[in-house]
């Protein structure tokens, strides 16, 4: 083996005397886009040497608008061959899991808009609205199974009255049929916003979005970040400079 670029071009390295040592090529992929994702979003990507295709795949999995691939010529054996038809399977579950996600997010805002107007016409009974959720969402859990217990209808209330942009909470029927649906990023779950609701503070929630939705967090990560304060330590950080 040697190395192709840099100062050290042209040196040999020492292959390791096992063969059961080679890099992870998933995780080689992924710190690869992980790097370029800013760049490959929209762009056209030319594969040369494609062999199983799986780097342009992984490209248009990414946000890639297209893809030219020069294959090679050499048979593939059934390992490449099965990798290749894999990733192409990976890649659209995941799409479709994610489409599914964003629209129940959107599913829950609607549903959060309800729940909000229905309070309101019960806002001089004490108690009205606790009591009614807790009815609808047995009915629901009932009917629908796990995704709509008592907890999750309180976020899903919150969900609402948080992203109904910056519109009254005093909500009548005719004006909440005005509102319009916000615009929710497809790189982010219900899980997500759940993490993100509780951030109290608008500025602090809205940066760790962006950063979550670019970046492309896992629920757990983005709650990690918020967990060590990301936020305020770079905000502490950028004071000092």
């Amino acid at each position: 083996m040697y190395i192709l670029g840099g100062k050290l071009k042209g040196r040999r390295l020492t292959n390791c005397k096992t063969k059961n040592i080679r890099p992870a090529m998933a995780l080689v992929r992924k710190s690869i886009f992980d790097t370029l994702q800013d760049f490959v979003i929209d762009a056209n990507v030319l594969d040369l040497c494609a062999g199983t295709g799986i780097l342009g795949i992984e490209a248009l999995s990414r946000g890639a608008k297209k893809l030219t691939v020069i294959a090679s010529k050499r048979k593939q054996s059934p390992d490449a061959l099965y990798e290749r038809i894999a990733l192409v399977i990976r890649t659209a579950r995941k799409n479709i899991v994610r489409a599914v996600d964003t629209t129940m997010v959107k599913a829950y805002w609607h549903i959060g808009s309800y729940i909000v107007e229905e309070e309101q016409k019960g806002l001089k009974k004490a108690g009205y609205g606790k009591s009614i959720l807790k009815t609808v969402s047995e009915k629901l859990t009932h009917e629908f199974g796990v995704g709509f217990g008592l907890t999750n209808m309180e976020y899903i209330r919150k969900f609402y009255l948080i992203y109904s942009l910056g519109q009254s909470k005093q909500i009548s029927h005719t004006v909440r049929e005005e509102l319009k649906t916000p615009k929710f990023n497809p790189n982010l779950s219900w899980s997500h916003y759940r993490a993100l609701m509780r951030v109290s503070r608008t500025e602090a929630r809205r940066f760790y979005e962006v950063e979550a939705a670019k970046n492309r967090w896992s629920a757990r990560q983005l709650e990690r970040q918020i967990n060590s304060l990301l936020f305020d330590r770079l905000a502490k950080s950028k004071d000092k400079a």
